[in-house]
C-alpha cells in the first residue's frame, strides 16, 4: 500500500491560510477578519484575549482569523523583540 500524502493526512493545514488564527487563539492586539465569510471581524483588545466564534459562520476547524490591520500584523501575541532582555550567551 503506498503511504499516503500531507494532503491526505491533513486537509485542513492544505487549506489554512497563512498567517491566520483559529478560534480561542490568542493572536494579540488588533483587528482580525473571519476567512470563511470574509466579513465579521472583531477586535482584541489585550494579548490575553481569544478570538470568539465567527457571528455568521459560528465555529467549527474551517473558521480561521487574519490580520486587518498593522497593529494585528505585527503583534501576534508575541513581545516587541526590542522589549525582550538579552540572552545570555
Amino acid at each position: 500500500m503506498p503511504p499516503m500524502r500531507a494532503a491526505e493526512t491533513a486537509p485542513d493545514q492544505a487549506t489554512k491560510p497563512l498567517g491566520a488564527f483559529p478560534i480561542a487563539a490568542q493572536p494579540g492586539t488588533g483587528v482580525y477578519r473571519c476567512t470563511k465569510c470574509d466579513e465579521f471581524e472583531v477586535i482584541v483588545t489585550g494579548p490575553e484575549d481569544q478570538l470568539p466564534p465567527c457571528a455568521n459562520c459560528d465555529s467549527g476547524p474551517d473558521v480561521m482569523y487574519i490580520p486587518m490591520d498593522e497593529n494585528a500584523r505585527v503583534s501576534h501575541g508575541v513581545p516587541n523583540r526590542d522589549d525582550q532582555p538579552p540572552q545570555p550567551r
